[in-house]
């Protein structure tokens, strides 16, 4: 109320703008949050808590790119806003873009390199980048007319991410399948794995 009251007598107080815009933050109404603390960047762009403020509201909206936007803004208007970089990073990190992200985070890290939040934030992607395994194991069986079929199969898998679009690996497949007939003599064994299959039919190995 009081906020509004000094926006109708100054139509450019930038503290009345953004005290309007914290206080419907406050009350989760975002999307009026944005616009106000967007109006009090509009009328004075170097007002830093501002584009602060104003990003948080998008993310609040779920407006990643906006947010971003708004981070370039600031450092448009001064680039040493370690808050800014971080706040890219975290962006672009969430856009799942961690090549990107450290990037950022790194120029963040420069500027204010006490700051342990930034530190932790970037090892945490650092370690996402790291080789991921993967281990499966199943066991099927399958009962048709004439036999039935129990399966053991392994799978193993290896990957990391080189880029933000690329990512290398590869596995290793194994099946150990015995096909149990109900109306002809024998069975049959069955090994597979990536670079051969072999098959064995007669009486039980």
């Amino acid at each position: 109320h009081f906020y509004r009251l000094i926006y109708t007598n100054d139509r450019t107080d930038v503290e009345a703008m953004n005290g309007m815009g914290r206080s419907y933050f406050a009350k989760e109404k975002y999307r009026v949050s944005a616009y106000w603390f967007h109006e009090s960047v509009q009328n004075m762009p170097e007002y830093a808590n501002a584009y602060f403020d104003l990003a948080l509201a998008y993310i609040a909206l779920g407006e990643t790119d906006s947010a971003i936007t708004t981070y370039r803004g600031q450092l448009d208007v001064d680039n040493t806003y370690a808050e800014a970089w971080a706040g890219l990073g975290k962006m672009y990190y969430w856009k799942n873009q961690p090549y990107k992200a450290i990037n950022f985070y790194n120029k963040a890290l420069r500027l204010d390199p006490v700051n342990s939040a930034y530190g932790k934030q970037l090892q945490n992607i650092r370690n996402d980048l790291g080789y991921n395994n993967d281990l499966k194991f199943a066991y099927i069986q399958e009962n048709e007319e004439s036999y039935t079929i129990k399966s053991l199969g392994s799978k193993y898998s290896l990957s990391k991410r080189i880029s933000d679009k690329f990512r290398l690996g590869g596995g290793l497949l194994f099946e150990h399948a015995n096909r149990d007939f109900t109306t002809l003599p024998g069975d049959t064994i069955r090994w597979i794995d990536n670079a051969r299959s072999e098959e064995r039919r007669g009486g039980k190995e």
